[in-house]
């Protein structure tokens, strides 16, 4: 089975900018034309679950980054071996 490059758009701003909003509205649209699967990461979500104890420090804040950009590659890289057959869930 082939597995398609993935990409990565990364919003940043402040809070209340908009950047849910324009996720939403992209995921609507690449669905439209038929990109299967598009993961919205939140950044209150992540923070809570992927970054919970780290606080508004410079060096929390690089820590969340870098927790962050670990996980695109990550899931495409899990996703794409699940579809071939070279990973399990069980």
């Amino acid at each position: 089975m082939y597995c398609r490059k993935g990409f990565t758009v990364w919003f940043t701003g402040l809070s209340g900018a908009g950047k849910s909003t324009i996720a939403e509205e992209l995921d609507r649209m690449l669905r439209e034309r038929g990109v299967p699967n598009v993961e919205i990461m939140d950044g209150d979500v992540v923070r809570e679950n992927l970054s919970k104890g780290l606080g508004f420090s410079k060096e929390d804040r690089d820590t969340n980054i870098k927790r962050i950009a670990f996980v695109p590659p990550a899931d495409t890289q899990w996703s794409c071996q699940y579809r071939r057959g070279h990973l399990s869930l069980s």
